[in-house]
């Protein structure tokens, strides 16, 4: 779900992100323990998709090859990101 789906209807003083029955969402953990484990990746931590995230953006948007070892850029720019 998008932040624009999350808020669609909603009035400022509204919880951007609710449960179904429209009670804000304050812990999300039981949830997310219950689906990591469902998916059968029960360590996976929300910063873990932090990490892949960025590993994404730096490979697939900006092209750029990423050592997720070293945590550095292996290469340079070579023109305009289009």
């Amino acid at each position: 779900m998008s932040v624009s789906g999350a808020i669609k209807g909603k009035a400022p003083e509204d919880a951007v992100f609710t449960w179904p029955d429209g009670d804000p969402v304050l812990d999300f953990r039981g949830t997310w323990t219950r689906l990591t484990k469902e998916a059968g990746m029960p360590n996976l931590l929300v910063h873990d998709l932090r990490a892949g995230g960025r590993t994404f953006a730096w490979e697939k948007v900006l092209r750029v090859p990423f050592d997720k070892n070293e945590g550095v850029v292996k290469a340079q720019l070579s023109g305009p990101v289009v």
